[in-house]
């Protein structure tokens, strides 16, 4: 069989190679911890936390959110060995960082490795500032196409400093709901997705103090080739086909994978509404946080992670890919989905909390 039918009778022609072509990771279990639960430090991840941070430091400064503001506690969810919460302590941004993950990283990256890590990280910005291209070196080149962050040398990204000695002030080991003390600043990278992101929202609301930031960098499920790496035979396997359908693709075509795909499928979110950024502005709202600021992330056709040999830029170019096919079968159970959803790699946002309403928008103009 050479295509696949919908459940709305559409017939999806199958793309010879496309699968194929991609890289895959069949094996697969839904715990964080155990996906995440080897307790060792290298540079590449720890780098790839570096840059992220440096992402989270230039959107909350085009905010008015980091120069000439410092934190007095801050809290990094799902951070690991805490390269995060070192960061913000060793820049002087936060008087006392913590960090929270349900798997114990406690004493696996000390002071000391977290500087001669930095050390290298600046060294290696130093020297690709003399190269004819730095995006196209290798240490930076995976992690500038991973997250479709294209940025100049005035960026924080490339501009760490450390102005204290890095450190943890305190690592929680256990469950974020379960925690009662309060916050300015929360933080989250690449973590919501082991969350019902709703829920979340409400317990951060009620972790934040009045005038607290929470900052996510998330991975998005619209992108055709997200975290859960489900390839189909055509592009968008994941995101044009419900649960139902996907399972009957895959147990059609490829049974011995059936249920790693649908495992990977469920962990996104513990299997509820795939949220885009108005869903997340939404719960936010909801919960009392007000948007600060959002920055969707694109990758060129030239800038793909390694995820997708082709990114939705350069689909576009191909006669049997129509990407209005695509959102009209998507449209199906999720019309609020829109083209430039189809074309987002990672989300950053930016809340505060802003819960006091005494004062009336009249008195605003009373005043002027």
């Amino acid at each position: 069989m050479d295509h696949f039918t919908t459940s709305g009778g559409r017939k999806i022609p199958f793309i010879s190679g496309y699968r194929e072509g991609h890289r895959r990771n069949w094996r697969f279990k839904t715990s964080c911890s155990a996906t995440r639960g080897k307790k060792r430090v290298n540079f590449p991840l720890t780098f790839q936390d570096m840059f992220t941070y440096g992402m989270m430091a230039d959107l909350l400064t085009r905010l008015g959110l980091w120069q000439g503001r410092k934190y007095k506690r801050s809290l990094d969810l799902g951070g690991a060995e805490g390269v995060v919460s070192s960061l913000l302590r060793a820049e002087g941004k936060v008087r006392t960082s913590s960090c929270i993950d349900i798997v114990d990283y406690r004493g696996v990256f000390p002071a000391w490795l977290h500087v001669l890590y930095h050390l290298k990280y600046r060294f290696d910005v130093a020297i690709s500032k003399w190269l004819p291209v730095p995006a196209k070196w290798h240490v930076f080149r995976k992690n500038i196409n991973k997250y479709g962050y294209h940025t100049n040398f005035h960026s924080s990204v490339w501009n760490l400093r450390l102005r204290r000695m890095p450190g943890i002030d305190e690592f929680v080991v256990g469950d974020l709901y379960d925690q009662k003390e309060q916050y300015d600043l929360i933080t989250a990278f690449n973590a919501i997705c082991y969350f019902d992101y709703d829920r979340l929202f409400g317990k951060v609301s009620e972790l934040l103090e009045e005038d607290g930031v929470f900052f996510f960098l998330a991975d998005y499920w619209w992108f055709p080739a997200n975290s859960t790496t489900i390839y189909g035979d055509f592009p968008y396997a994941c995101q044009r086909l419900d649960r139902e359908e996907l399972e009957r693709y895959f147990r059609e075509h490829y049974p011995e994978h059936a249920d790693d795909m649908l495992n990977k499928y469920d962990y996104f979110h513990e299997d509820a509404r795939r949220p885009t950024v108005a869903d997340y502005v939404a719960a936010a709202q909801k919960h009392g946080l007000s948007l600060a600021g959002a920055e969707r992330l694109y990758p060129s056709e030239a800038s793909n992670d390694g995820r997708t040999p082709v990114v939705p830029a350069e689909l576009q170019r191909y006669a049997d890919v129509d990407l209005n096919e695509v959102l009209e079968d998507i449209h199906r159970t999720r019309p609020d989905v829109t083209l430039e959803d189809l074309h987002t790699v990672h989300v950053m946002m930016a809340f505060v909390k802003r819960s006091d309403k005494s004062e009336k928008l009249e008195s605003r103009f009373d005043k002027s």
